[in-house]
Protein backbone atom coordinates (compact mmCIF):
# COMPACT_ATOMS: atom_id res chain seq x y z
CA UNK A 1 0.00 0.00 0.00
CA UNK A 2 2.88 2.36 0.81
CA UNK A 3 4.38 1.95 -2.66
CA UNK A 4 1.06 2.72 -4.37
CA UNK A 5 0.69 5.81 -2.19
CA UNK A 6 4.15 7.02 -3.24
CA UNK A 7 3.28 6.51 -6.92
CA UNK A 8 0.01 8.39 -6.44
CA UNK A 9 1.79 11.31 -4.76
CA UNK A 10 4.47 11.45 -7.46
CA UNK A 11 1.78 11.60 -10.15
CA UNK A 12 0.11 14.52 -8.37
CA UNK A 13 3.44 16.29 -7.92
CA UNK A 14 4.30 15.71 -11.59
CA UNK A 15 1.04 17.28 -12.70
CA UNK A 16 1.44 20.24 -10.36
CA UNK A 17 5.10 21.09 -10.88
CA UNK A 18 6.11 19.55 -14.22
CA UNK A 19 3.08 20.32 -16.35
CA UNK A 20 1.26 23.17 -14.56
CA UNK A 21 4.42 25.22 -13.95
CA UNK A 22 3.65 25.76 -10.27
CA UNK A 23 6.61 26.85 -8.14
CA UNK A 24 5.24 27.29 -4.64
CA UNK A 25 6.34 24.46 -2.35
CA UNK A 26 8.51 22.73 -4.96
CA UNK A 27 11.66 22.57 -2.83
CA UNK A 28 9.75 21.32 0.21
CA UNK A 29 8.11 18.45 -1.66
CA UNK A 30 11.29 17.55 -3.54
CA UNK A 31 13.28 17.31 -0.31
CA UNK A 32 10.44 15.40 1.33
CA UNK A 33 10.37 12.91 -1.55
CA UNK A 34 14.14 12.50 -1.25
CA UNK A 35 13.81 11.76 2.48
CA UNK A 36 11.00 9.26 1.87
CA UNK A 37 13.07 7.44 -0.75
CA UNK A 38 15.98 7.15 1.68
CA UNK A 39 13.83 5.93 4.56
CA UNK A 40 11.86 3.37 2.53
CA UNK A 41 15.07 1.76 1.28
CA UNK A 42 17.10 2.35 4.42
CA UNK A 43 14.59 0.97 6.91
CA UNK A 44 13.48 -2.06 4.91
CA UNK A 45 13.79 -5.46 6.54
CA UNK A 46 15.15 -8.35 4.48
CA UNK A 47 13.75 -7.03 1.20
CA UNK A 48 15.73 -7.98 -1.90
CA UNK A 49 17.42 -11.23 -2.82
CA UNK A 50 20.89 -9.71 -2.97
CA UNK A 51 20.25 -7.86 0.28
CA UNK A 52 19.93 -11.17 2.14
CA UNK A 53 23.33 -12.23 0.86
CA UNK A 54 24.91 -8.92 1.84
CA UNK A 55 23.38 -9.21 5.32
CA UNK A 56 25.08 -12.56 5.81
CA UNK A 57 28.46 -11.25 4.66
CA UNK A 58 28.07 -8.07 6.71
CA UNK A 59 28.17 -10.13 9.90
CA UNK A 60 31.70 -11.29 9.03
CA UNK A 61 33.06 -7.92 7.91
CA UNK A 62 35.22 -5.92 10.38
CA UNK A 63 34.61 -2.44 11.78
CA UNK A 64 37.01 0.44 11.09
CA UNK A 65 38.88 -0.39 14.29
CA UNK A 66 39.51 -3.98 13.20
CA UNK A 67 40.02 -3.58 9.45
CA UNK A 68 43.33 -4.65 7.95
CA UNK A 69 44.89 -5.10 4.55
CA UNK A 70 44.08 -8.81 4.71
CA UNK A 71 40.36 -7.97 4.73
CA UNK A 72 40.64 -6.54 1.22
CA UNK A 73 42.10 -9.85 0.04
CA UNK A 74 39.83 -12.21 1.94
CA UNK A 75 36.52 -10.96 0.56
CA UNK A 76 35.31 -10.83 -3.02
CA UNK A 77 34.00 -7.30 -2.54
CA UNK A 78 35.77 -4.20 -3.81
CA UNK A 79 37.72 -1.83 -1.51
CA UNK A 80 35.30 1.10 -1.13
CA UNK A 81 32.40 -1.23 -0.42
CA UNK A 82 34.41 -2.91 2.36
CA UNK A 83 35.29 0.51 3.78
CA UNK A 84 31.65 1.63 3.63
CA UNK A 85 30.58 -1.55 5.43
CA UNK A 86 33.32 -1.04 8.04
CA UNK A 87 32.17 2.54 8.62
CA UNK A 88 28.56 1.42 9.08
CA UNK A 89 29.57 -1.45 11.36
CA UNK A 90 31.65 0.91 13.50
CA UNK A 91 28.42 2.76 14.26
CA UNK A 92 26.32 -0.38 14.72
CA UNK A 93 26.42 -4.06 13.76
CA UNK A 94 22.83 -3.65 12.58
CA UNK A 95 22.67 -3.96 8.77
CA UNK A 96 20.06 -1.19 8.73
CA UNK A 97 22.82 1.38 9.24
CA UNK A 98 24.53 0.25 6.04
CA UNK A 99 21.18 0.34 4.22
CA UNK A 100 20.66 3.94 5.32
CA UNK A 101 24.19 4.90 4.26
CA UNK A 102 23.69 3.29 0.88
CA UNK A 103 20.22 4.79 0.32
CA UNK A 104 21.48 8.24 1.32
CA UNK A 105 24.44 8.21 -1.08
CA UNK A 106 22.55 6.69 -4.00
CA UNK A 107 19.36 8.74 -3.82
CA UNK A 108 21.14 12.00 -3.05
CA UNK A 109 23.17 11.68 -6.24
CA UNK A 110 20.18 10.64 -8.34
CA UNK A 111 17.94 13.41 -7.02
CA UNK A 112 20.68 15.97 -7.63
CA UNK A 113 21.30 14.64 -11.14
CA UNK A 114 17.60 14.78 -12.01
CA UNK A 115 17.22 18.29 -10.59
CA UNK A 116 19.93 19.78 -12.81
CA UNK A 117 19.17 17.85 -15.99
CA UNK A 118 15.44 18.10 -16.60
CA UNK A 119 12.52 20.41 -15.96
CA UNK A 120 10.28 17.34 -15.60
CA UNK A 121 11.70 16.58 -12.20
CA UNK A 122 8.91 14.64 -10.52
CA UNK A 123 8.09 12.77 -13.72
CA UNK A 124 11.71 11.60 -13.83
CA UNK A 125 11.61 10.59 -10.18
CA UNK A 126 8.38 8.68 -10.88
CA UNK A 127 10.09 6.78 -13.73
CA UNK A 128 13.06 6.09 -11.44
CA UNK A 129 10.76 4.77 -8.71
CA UNK A 130 8.77 2.52 -11.04
CA UNK A 131 11.65 0.99 -12.99
CA UNK A 132 14.91 1.34 -11.08
CA UNK A 133 14.35 2.24 -7.42
CA UNK A 134 13.83 -1.26 -6.06
CA UNK A 135 16.52 -2.79 -8.25
CA UNK A 136 19.14 -0.16 -7.35
CA UNK A 137 18.27 0.17 -3.67
CA UNK A 138 17.49 -3.44 -2.77
CA UNK A 139 19.24 -5.70 -5.26
CA UNK A 140 22.39 -4.55 -7.06
CA UNK A 141 23.37 -2.22 -4.24
CA UNK A 142 27.13 -2.22 -4.97
CA UNK A 143 26.68 -1.75 -8.71
CA UNK A 144 24.19 1.06 -8.10
CA UNK A 145 26.85 3.07 -6.27
CA UNK A 146 29.12 2.69 -9.27
CA UNK A 147 26.27 3.90 -11.49
CA UNK A 148 25.71 6.88 -9.18
CA UNK A 149 29.38 7.88 -9.36
CA UNK A 150 29.16 7.63 -13.15
CA UNK A 151 26.26 10.10 -13.09
CA UNK A 152 28.56 12.57 -11.31
CA UNK A 153 31.28 11.99 -13.90
CA UNK A 154 28.92 12.44 -16.85
CA UNK A 155 29.32 16.20 -17.07
CA UNK A 156 33.10 15.79 -17.20
CA UNK A 157 32.67 13.20 -19.94
CA UNK A 158 30.54 15.61 -21.97
CA UNK A 159 32.96 18.49 -21.42
CA UNK A 160 35.96 16.28 -22.20
CA UNK A 161 37.51 16.91 -18.80
CA UNK A 162 39.21 13.56 -18.87
CA UNK A 163 41.25 13.82 -15.67
CA UNK A 164 38.17 14.50 -13.53
CA UNK A 165 36.21 11.88 -15.47
CA UNK A 166 38.79 9.14 -14.94
CA UNK A 167 39.24 10.00 -11.26
CA UNK A 168 35.51 9.54 -10.69
CA UNK A 169 35.42 6.39 -12.80
CA UNK A 170 38.24 5.03 -10.66
CA UNK A 171 36.11 5.70 -7.57
CA UNK A 172 33.22 3.84 -9.24
CA UNK A 173 35.60 0.98 -10.01
CA UNK A 174 36.55 0.79 -6.32
CA UNK A 175 32.88 0.20 -5.51
CA UNK A 176 32.33 -2.40 -8.23
CA UNK A 177 34.81 -3.76 -10.75
CA UNK A 178 32.19 -3.86 -13.49
CA UNK A 179 32.83 -0.12 -13.83
CA UNK A 180 35.95 -1.13 -15.78
CA UNK A 181 33.96 -0.60 -18.97
CA UNK A 182 33.68 3.11 -18.15
CA UNK A 183 37.42 3.49 -18.72
CA UNK A 184 36.81 2.68 -22.38
CA UNK A 185 33.68 4.79 -22.80
CA UNK A 186 35.53 7.85 -24.19
CA UNK A 187 36.65 5.70 -27.11
CA UNK A 188 32.99 5.46 -28.16
CA UNK A 189 32.29 9.19 -27.92
CA UNK A 190 32.63 9.63 -31.67
CA UNK A 191 30.61 6.48 -32.41
CA UNK A 192 27.60 7.33 -34.61
CA UNK A 193 24.55 5.14 -34.10
CA UNK A 194 23.38 5.09 -37.72
CA UNK A 195 21.69 2.22 -39.53
CA UNK A 196 24.96 0.52 -40.44
CA UNK A 197 26.38 0.73 -36.93
CA UNK A 198 23.06 -0.40 -35.42
CA UNK A 199 23.20 -3.59 -37.48
CA UNK A 200 26.83 -4.05 -36.46
CA UNK A 201 25.89 -3.59 -32.82
CA UNK A 202 23.12 -6.15 -33.15
CA UNK A 203 25.50 -8.71 -34.71
CA UNK A 204 28.13 -8.16 -32.04
CA UNK A 205 25.52 -8.57 -29.31
CA UNK A 206 24.14 -11.81 -30.72
CA UNK A 207 27.58 -13.26 -31.41
CA UNK A 208 28.68 -12.30 -27.90
CA UNK A 209 25.76 -14.19 -26.35
CA UNK A 210 26.31 -17.44 -28.22
CA UNK A 211 30.09 -17.66 -28.48
CA UNK A 212 31.20 -15.51 -25.56
CA UNK A 213 31.62 -18.54 -23.29
CA UNK A 214 34.43 -19.84 -25.51
CA UNK A 215 36.45 -16.70 -24.82
CA UNK A 216 36.22 -16.94 -21.04
CA UNK A 217 39.82 -18.24 -20.68
CA UNK A 218 41.07 -15.27 -22.71
CA UNK A 219 39.20 -12.73 -20.59
CA UNK A 220 40.37 -14.48 -17.44
CA UNK A 221 43.95 -13.82 -18.51
CA UNK A 222 43.10 -10.11 -18.83
CA UNK A 223 41.46 -9.86 -15.39
CA UNK A 224 44.02 -7.92 -13.39
CA UNK A 225 42.36 -8.39 -10.00
CA UNK A 226 41.27 -11.50 -8.16
CA UNK A 227 37.82 -10.02 -7.59
CA UNK A 228 37.32 -9.43 -11.32
CA UNK A 229 38.42 -13.00 -12.03
CA UNK A 230 36.00 -14.44 -9.46
CA UNK A 231 33.14 -12.33 -10.83
CA UNK A 232 33.92 -13.38 -14.39
CA UNK A 233 33.95 -17.03 -13.37
CA UNK A 234 30.60 -16.60 -11.60
CA UNK A 235 29.02 -15.00 -14.66
CA UNK A 236 30.48 -17.63 -16.96
CA UNK A 237 28.44 -20.25 -15.11
CA UNK A 238 25.18 -18.53 -16.02
CA UNK A 239 23.10 -19.96 -18.84
CA UNK A 240 20.87 -17.78 -21.02
CA UNK A 241 17.24 -18.66 -21.55
CA UNK A 242 15.26 -17.46 -24.54
CA UNK A 243 13.53 -14.95 -22.28
CA UNK A 244 16.90 -13.74 -20.98
CA UNK A 245 18.25 -13.25 -24.49
CA UNK A 246 15.16 -11.36 -25.64
CA UNK A 247 15.05 -9.27 -22.47
CA UNK A 248 18.74 -8.35 -22.73
CA UNK A 249 18.39 -7.55 -26.42
CA UNK A 250 15.44 -5.22 -25.76
CA UNK A 251 17.19 -3.53 -22.84
CA UNK A 252 20.69 -3.09 -24.23
CA UNK A 253 20.14 -2.81 -27.98
CA UNK A 254 16.57 -1.90 -28.94
CA UNK A 255 16.00 0.74 -26.25
CA UNK A 256 19.24 2.72 -26.91
CA UNK A 257 18.60 2.57 -30.67
CA UNK A 258 14.98 3.65 -30.19
CA UNK A 259 15.92 6.54 -27.92
CA UNK A 260 18.60 7.67 -30.36
CA UNK A 261 16.16 7.44 -33.28
CA UNK A 262 13.49 9.48 -31.48
CA UNK A 263 16.00 12.12 -30.43
CA UNK A 264 17.27 12.34 -33.99
CA UNK A 265 13.75 12.79 -35.38
CA UNK A 266 12.97 15.43 -32.77
CA UNK A 267 16.38 17.02 -33.37
CA UNK A 268 17.39 16.59 -29.75
CA UNK A 269 21.06 16.33 -28.86
CA UNK A 270 21.02 14.53 -25.51
CA UNK A 271 24.61 15.32 -24.54
CA UNK A 272 24.25 18.99 -25.52
CA UNK A 273 20.96 19.22 -23.64
CA UNK A 274 22.51 17.80 -20.47
CA UNK A 275 25.49 20.13 -20.81
CA UNK A 276 23.19 23.13 -21.35
CA UNK A 277 21.09 22.24 -18.31
CA UNK A 278 24.21 21.95 -16.18
CA UNK A 279 25.36 25.40 -17.32
CA UNK A 280 21.92 26.92 -16.64
CA UNK A 281 21.84 25.36 -13.17
CA UNK A 282 25.30 26.76 -12.44
CA UNK A 283 24.27 30.25 -13.64
CA UNK A 284 21.09 30.07 -11.54
CA UNK A 285 23.11 29.09 -8.46
CA UNK A 286 25.47 32.04 -8.96
CA UNK A 287 22.50 34.38 -9.45
CA UNK A 288 20.81 33.16 -6.25
CA UNK A 289 24.00 33.63 -4.24
CA UNK A 290 24.44 37.13 -5.64
CA UNK A 291 20.87 38.08 -4.72
CA UNK A 292 21.37 36.67 -1.23
CA UNK A 293 24.53 38.71 -0.60
CA UNK A 294 22.96 41.80 -2.18
CA UNK A 295 20.04 41.62 0.27
CA UNK A 296 22.45 41.23 3.17
CA UNK A 297 24.27 44.35 1.95
CA UNK A 298 21.01 46.29 1.77
CA UNK A 299 20.07 45.30 5.31
CA UNK A 300 23.40 46.54 6.57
Amino acid sequence: MLYFFIVFCLILLSVKYDYSNKKNGFTFFYVLTWIVFILVAGLRFRVGGDTIGYMTTYERLPSLWDISYANFLDYKYDPLWIILCALAKTISPDFTVLQIFHAFILNTIIFFFVKINTKYVFTSILVYFLFYYFHFNMEVIRESLAVAIFLISLKHFIQRQWLKYYLLVFVAFLFHSSATILFFLPLLKSFSLNKKNSILLFLIFMIGIFVGQYFIPFFESLSFTTKMLEKLQDYSNYSFTLYGIISSFLKYVIMPVLITYVCKKLKIDLLSTIQKNMSLEKDELIKNRYERFRKIGVKK
